[in-house]
Order: structure tokens, then C-alpha cells, then sequence
């Protein structure tokens, strides 16, 4: 590729990477329902004890009923990851139903007390016949105030760009993903099917109704989003330690099985620089996103 051609490419990527763009969605109108399943099976939570409905607040937010307020556990979970080092997985596979994978991607992202500095690592893997694709295999991001520095790999070459118009807060979106998951709980209703033993996880939550298909980032080019499930674990702080959406759609007059994973955990230590650092803040600048760039 010429590096015209890339560093095209590169700035309309580095505009999703740093602002979260979401996917584009298609099927189900506005304000229609989409057919919740049953609980999944490949869940480990074989110990799950049941609670009554009648039981107190067990995390903020959420009653032995459900999710009663969406913001104050969405805040919740928010605030307990400001002051502690935590990682973010999250991950969309797309598979066919012989299990072969149309597209898979990962973020893991590692942060420090109130986002002041963190590492992301994005990958993806396509098939041939899914036409998606990212700008390369492997994308890193460093920020520590400053400049955000990224280091391209994964496709045979290595390389390196530092973006210097950023945000004073830091050019990623939100990394506790707080308004991701007060529009998700917003958009289904919950109900309470576990408790977890021990101070992990303090509940389990699954979604008997999704009301808006939005809530869901429909991937590009698939079609009629159906057989929904919604999961969630919340520790007894409001902390969501993970929440998981899967249904059917249809990629190509095919059904495909389509499921998200996002998952927290807190970690020791500093969040330290990558080793490619100063190779990034020598390389050539290129323009950030617009302020206006969408969130997700």
C-alpha cells in the first residue's frame, strides 16, 4: 500500500479507534422487540444461588427484581473502576454455524486510576469473504497525557504514527464504557436469576426483552437480529465484571451467530509504557479526529 494511500486510510481509523465509533444497524424499526432466549448454557455459573425478589438492594441500583435504575448502577460501576487499575477485554465474534469464523476482534485495554495514562490493543481476523477490514491486524495506542502514540503490525510491516491534537482528558472514549451500559440496561428489562457465592460477583442479571435493536451495533452487512440473549455480572459495588449479548442474524442470505463479550477486572501495579514508545514519538504526526467525532 502507498503511504498516501495509508495514511488515508490511517486517519479514518485512528477516528474510530480513538472516538469508539459503533457499527451501523439494520433490521428490526425503531421501537419494536426483538425475541429474547433462554439463559445460555456456556456460562460457569453452575453455583448461582437464587434470590427473592423481596431481598435488599443488592448492588446500587439493582433490587432482587432487576435493574431499577440503569444510571445509578451505570455510575456505580464507573466510580468503583476511577480509583484502581483495572483491564478491559472485549471482544465480537462473528461465526457461521459450523463454526467458522467470518470476523473476530479484541480489544484489551489496561488503564490507570482515572484514565491517566493507559494501553489499548485492538485485533481483528477476517475471512476473505466478510468485506470488513481493519486498517491493520494489530493496532496499539499509548497515551499518558500528551500525544497518543500508535504502532501499526500484523501485516508484514511495522509502523508508527503520534497524533498530537487530542483531547486534554485523553483521545479515547470512556474506558469504564459507563454510558454503554446505562443504554443497554436502559433498552432491556432485567431480572435477577443468581447470586454468586463469595465478593466477585454479587449477581446475575439476564434480559427477558430488548426493546431497541440499537443497542446491540448490529455489525456491518448483517441483517435481522434475532434470538437475543443479555447477561450481566455486577459485584455487590456496581462494578458489571462482565456482560455478554449473543443472537442470530443473517450475513448473506446465511445465518451467522453473533456474540460480545466485555469484561473488567481490576490488576496490580502501574500501567506501564510499551517498548515502542520513543520509536513512536519520532514518527511522522497526522491529524486527529474532529471534537465532534460520535461516541459510542
Amino acid at each position: 500500500m502507498r503511504e498516501s494511500q495509508f495514511g488515508a486510510r490511517l486517519v479514518l481509523a485512528l477516528c474510530c479507534l480513538l472516538a469508539g465509533c459503533g457499527s451501523a444497524s439494520t433490521g428490526t424499526p425503531a421501537g419494536g422487540t426483538l425475541t429474547p432466549v433462554a439463559v445460555p448454557t456456556d456460562r460457569s455459573t453452575p453455583t448461582a444461588v437464587p434470590v427473592r425478589a423481596a431481598e435488599r438492594e443488592l448492588a446500587p441500583g439493582v433490587t432482587g427484581t432487576g435493574v431499577e435504575d440503569p444510571f445509578a448502577l451505570a455510575a456505580a460501576h464507573r466510580d468503583g473502576l476511577r480509583e484502581r487499575p483495572f483491564r478491559l477485554v472485549r471482544s465480537l465474534r462473528i461465526a457461521r454455524a459450523d463454526g467458522t469464523i467470518l470476523r473476530r476482534t479484541t480489544r484489551r485495554a489496561t488503564v490507570a486510576p482515572n484514565a491517566s495514562r493507559y494501553r489499548v490493543v485492538d485485533t481483528a481476523v477476517d475471512a476473505e469473504v466478510y468485506p470488513v477490514r481493519s486498517i491493520a491486524p494489530r493496532i496499539e495506542l499509548w497515551w499518558a497525557g500528551g500525544p497518543a502514540l500508535f504502532r501499526f503490525s500484523g501485516d508484514g510491516s511495522v509502523r508508527y504514527r503520534r497524533v498530537d491534537d487530542v483531547p486534554s482528558t485523553g483521545p479515547a472514549e470512556d474506558l469504564t464504557m459507563r454510558d454503554r451500559i446505562a443504554g443497554l440496561l436502559s433498552s432491556v428489562d432485567t431480572a435477577v436469576v443468581g447470586r454468586e457465592p463469595g465478593e466477585t460477583v454479587g449477581v446475575i442479571l439476564v434480559a427477558g426483552e430488548v426493546r431497541r435493536e440499537s443497542v446491540l451495533r448490529v455489525p456491518m452487512f448483517l441483517e435481522r437480529p434475532r434470538n437475543v440473549s443479555v447477561t450481566l455480572e455486577v459485584d455487590v459495588n456496581g462494578v458489571v465484571r462482565e456482560y455478554r449479548i449473543a443472537y442470530d442474524a443473517t450475513f448473506d442470505g446465511e445465518r451467522v451467530r453473533v456474540v460480545r463479550r466485555v469484561g473488567f477486572a481490576f490488576v496490580e501495579g502501574a500501567v506501564e509504557p510499551p517498548a515502542w514508545r520513543e520509536r513512536a514519538l519520532n514518527a511522522s504526526s497526522v491529524a486527529g479526529p474532529r471534537p465532534d467525532t460520535p461516541r459510542s
